[in-house]
């Protein structure tokens, strides 16, 4: 076949070749069974050795993107997660999970997982662990906290299975049944779940394009004696909002002013670096939770939990409640991939296909109906007068396609506006992600009127 890797950015040629791989396989330029150029044949056209071309198809071998074969040639694999999009309703196309799986990287994840059980020590593996996680596994959450703008020690960590884990320890350890706890108006689903099975009241506080209002939530502790308040700064579910530095400064002024304990959830914050957690501002009265599962893969279950030294007792025993302590092999190949490199390589190879979806989107729906920077991995779309959320998530599944509308995010069901959640990730790659998305379009476009029904 005739193909040219893009090759962009300052990494050696060889992993840009196999990052231009990955890159065109996610856009549709490579599809399963192509075949790459012979390697001399490559070499001379981009002008580099043959060694440097062999070691890119090596790596992207190792990533599970490409297969060889000597006499044959090198062809593009079935992606791994293939039929990962398909919900479990034959048919349907699910957008309302917010996941960007780890396409370029599956299969090296994978090997890491196999790795660590096939040469670490199987008493560590196997026997009870410390509860906080081992000590390796806790450093590991050092580094990954700095990367994200927050420095901690260690014994401030504790290794949780994955953010809605930490949510849980969190909640159980610093409220108990009757407390109010105040979040976004629109907020993450996981959270008002939480607080439901563990009898504590949620209270929606405003939000505007900025994220939450300083002003509305020192109305809100003042009137309900609230001492804990839930907030995602980075990329807000479902909105996409980032809150800027200056609205970040105004919220820690009330939660210092108050004496609230904030509770920062920072899942999305690998998207937007460069911005400081709120928790770097405040570290004496914030909880901070970091997740693996949507910077590298769900599967791994796994999270760190920062808090101050003062609660981790409370934290600790309430983790021992629940599972005694994280998986520790998932821990050990989350603490490899953390300090080998792999999961920054993720990382950047997510950053790039988030962006690159985004574009899809802003040029599908033209106006740019999501307040999502182009880093969201979802878009917020505010229907108006046109359609009724509801009915709009109902014709689209009619259609093939799931979303989410708007009530499922409020505090306050009643309240919900008429909008809806469209997760950018969970289409298998970009072709599929553009069908789907025009008839989304196509489909608020033509509005219930001309589908026969009435809002």
């Amino acid at each position: 076949m005739s193909w040219t890797p893009r090759l962009r950015g300052a990494q050696p040629v060889y992993l840009a070749l196999a990052t231009s791989i990955a890159d065109d396989i996610q856009a549709g330029r490579l599809a399963p069974g192509d075949r790459l150029p012979p390697q001399r044949d490559l070499a001379d056209a981009l002008g580099v050795t043959v060694t440097t071309v062999t070691r890119g198809y090596a790596e992207a071998a190792r990533r599970g993107l490409v297969s060889g074969e000597v006499g044959r040639g090198t062809y593009i694999r079935q992606p791994a997660f293939a039929p990962a999009h398909r919900h479990r309703d034959a048919g349907l196309l699910d957008l309302s999970v917010n996941t960007v799986l780890p396409h370029a990287h599956a299969r090296e994840i994978s090997a890491h997982i196999a790795a660590s059980a096939s040469r670490g020590d199987a008493e560590r593996l196997l026997n009870y662990q410390p509860c906080t996680g081992q000590s390796e596994h806790r450093a590991a959450g050092v580094v990954w906290l700095a990367a994200a703008g927050l420095a901690c020690e260690a014994d401030e960590i504790i290794v949780t299975a994955g953010a809605q884990h930490a949510l849980a320890v969190t909640l159980m350890a610093l409220a108990v049944p009757g407390d109010v706890v105040l979040a976004e108006s629109l907020t993450y689903p996981g959270m008002t779940s939480l607080a439901s099975h563990l009898h504590l009241e949620m209270r929606g506080v405003a939000i505007d394009q900025h994220g939450i209002v300083p002003d509305a939530l020192d109305a809100a502790a003042r009137r309900s004696g609230a001492r804990v308040v839930y907030a995602m700064p980075s990329i807000q579910n479902p909105t996409g909002t980032v809150m800027p530095r200056a609205r970040r400064q105004a919220l820690v002024d009330v939660v210092t002013r108050l004496d609230l304990t904030l509770i920062e959830d920072d899942t999305y914050g690998f998207l937007v670096p460069g911005l400081t957690p709120l928790a770097a501002a405040i570290p004496d009265r914030t909880v901070y939770v970091a997740s693996l599962s949507k910077s590298l893969a769900p599967g791994l279950r796994l999270g760190f939990l920062r808090a101050p030294s003062r609660w981790i007792n409370r934290l600790t025993g309430a983790l021992y409640a629940t599972m005694i302590t994280a998986t520790p092999l998932m821990a050990t190949a989350a603490a490899e991939m953390i300090g080998d490199g792999t999961a920054a390589r993720v990382l950047q190879w997510k950053r790039q296909e988030i962006r690159a979806r985004q574009r899809i989107a802003r040029r599908i729906f033209k106006t740019d109906p999501a307040r999502a920077v182009a880093m969201s991995p979802h878009i917020w779309i505010e229907l108006g007068a046109k359609w009724a959320a509801d009915d709009l998530a109902t014709e689209l599944r009619r259609r093939g396609i799931l979303i989410t509308p708007a009530r499922e995010f409020a505090v306050v069901r009643r309240d919900a506006p008429e909008a809806v959640r469209i997760c950018l990730g969970a289409a298998p790659d970009r072709q599929v992600l553009e069908r789907a998305l025009k008839i989304v379009a196509e489909t608020i476009a033509s509005g219930p009127r001309a589908l026969g029904r009435a809002i």
